[in-house]
């Protein structure tokens, strides 16, 4: 290698290096701003995924009952769980494109999940989100069309930038959306607090015992913040005052 071409070769890694390192300043500036603006959403989502956390490790490796329909079941939860960061991170570090594509397999999982215990579940066919709860399949049309990039103008609406009074551009790196940031974060801790339901009654079926009051405490916690955050109705989802085993009879 001659030294033009090796000086070419340095150029190019440097240019690479160059374009991780400003991503990820700006990501990090970001995600301090995201963490404003999601207000109790932030603490919500900490508590429900604790909870969740704390479920998984405590029957980890434990034999229970088994069948295809639960085993289906906990494969899709485990297809959930394994993106969960990866979706945070996109949301929080603004890159809200490729979070859309990520939510809207989230929801697409837990509409699976819930065509799983109806019993009609059609392997190798896109579930019906309408079968997730609390109406959130209604934001799936948006995420369908940022994660495929089929709507120029929301498009537009997640990467362009202002420049000055006249002019606009496309930024190469990510730009923060108050509005976007907190409303693909409260519709991630709304399906994640729909994953705890569901390995509540998971966890029924192959152990026996659903979730622990530790447990419960943090899906309620995560569901306080969602109320006071207005995603969800604090009078229709579940009955605080109900005996552990009946608490998420609503809302699951």
């Amino acid at each position: 290698m001659d030294k033009q071409h090796r000086e070419r070769i340095e150029r190019l890694i440097s240019s690479a290096l160059k374009f991780f390192e400003v991503q990820k300043i700006v990501g990090t500036s970001i995600r301090e701003k995201s963490k404003v603006a999601y207000g109790r959403l932030l603490d919500g989502h900490m508590l429900v995924l604790g909870a969740i956390n704390l479920a998984i490790d405590r029957k980890n490796s434990i034999p229970g009952n088994t069948s295809p329909k639960l085993s289906n079941i906990f494969s899709l939860s485990v297809s959930f769980l394994q993106g969960i960061d990866v979706c945070e991170s996109l949301i929080s570090d603004g890159y809200y494109i490729q979070a859309s594509a990520i939510l809207k397999q989230e929801m697409e999982t837990i509409a699976a999940i819930e065509e799983c215990w109806e019993g009609v579940r059609k392997e190798r066919k896109t579930p019906n989100v309408k079968n997730v709860k609390w109406n959130l399949g209604r934001f799936y049309g948006d995420l369908n069309r940022a994660a495929h990039i089929a709507d120029k103008d929301l498009l537009d609406y997640l990467i362009k930038m202002q420049i000055d009074s006249n002019r606009v551009g496309a930024s190469a790196v990510p730009v923060f959306n108050k509005e976007e940031a907190k409303g693909m974060y409260g519709l991630h801790v709304c399906l994640l607090l729909l994953l705890l339901f569901n390995i509540h009654k998971l966890f029924e079926e192959v152990y026996g015992s659903g979730l622990t009051e530790t447990e419960f405490m943090g899906g309620v916690a995560g569901f306080d913040a969602l109320a006071d955050e207005g995603w969800l109705n604090p009078d229709d989802s579940y009955n605080k005052t109900a005996p552990a085993g009946d608490r998420f009879v609503r809302g699951g």
